[in-house]
């Protein structure tokens, strides 16, 4: 099995209801494939979002050229997480959801039980941000060690000295290694 598939967003007034949102506008389009036979299934679809708006009282998320490439495969003869890959990419402008983001680039790659990223974004204020590293799911924890950290505010960066790892289990969160420097400047 093997098709082409494209899009229009168009009326969100009935699901905008279903949600119980005042509005739910979106204008963009997408296109993919999908590919499925006794080995392998496939899925992979781009989207471009012009403007999306969502309301529902006081709060509105906003998204303005934003354009994400969704690709997922996994292995059909092995039912297991060990045997699905994927990636997200995404690109926009700017997000609004009580704050504003804006220059946002995000590459997620999920592979077994391990998912690496790579993210970079400006605030509203004069922050930006920059982070790299990979997330690891067991069943007794959660961790995260980013490898890449940089925080710059007002053109004054900030960047990590070594790996931070953060870890979720059953005692709470644990964070180690976050120590940042600026020159000759450390904060740990």
């Amino acid at each position: 099995l093997e098709f082409n598939f494209n899009f229009l967003f168009k009326d969100f007034d009935l699901i905008a209801e279903f949600l119980k949102n005042d509005e739910l506008d979106i204008v963009g389009s997408g296109e993919g494939t999908v590919k499925n036979d006794s080995l392998h299934f496939e899925i992979s679809t781009d989207l471009y979002i012009d403007n999306l708006l969502n309301k529902k009282k006081n709060d509105i998320i906003y998204l303005s050229e934003i354009e994400a490439y969704l690709n997922f495969s996994r292995d059909n003869r092995v039912v297991s997480f060990n045997k699905m890959f994927g990636s997200v990419s995404i690109e926009g402008s700017k997000i609004y959801a009580g704050l504003e983001v804006n220059e946002i680039i995000t590459d997620l790659v999920f592979n077994q039980s391990k998912l690496f990223f790579n993210t970079s974004f400006s605030l509203e204020d004069g922050i930006s941000s920059e982070l790299e590293g990979v997330a690891t799911t067991q069943s007794s924890y959660e961790r995260i060690d980013i490898s890449n950290i940089l925080i710059s505010y007002k053109d004054l960066p900030w960047v990590n000295f070594d790996t931070c790892t953060v870890l979720f289990n059953d005692d709470g969160v644990q964070l180690s290694n976050l120590i940042m420097n600026n020159g000759s400047t450390v904060i740990n």
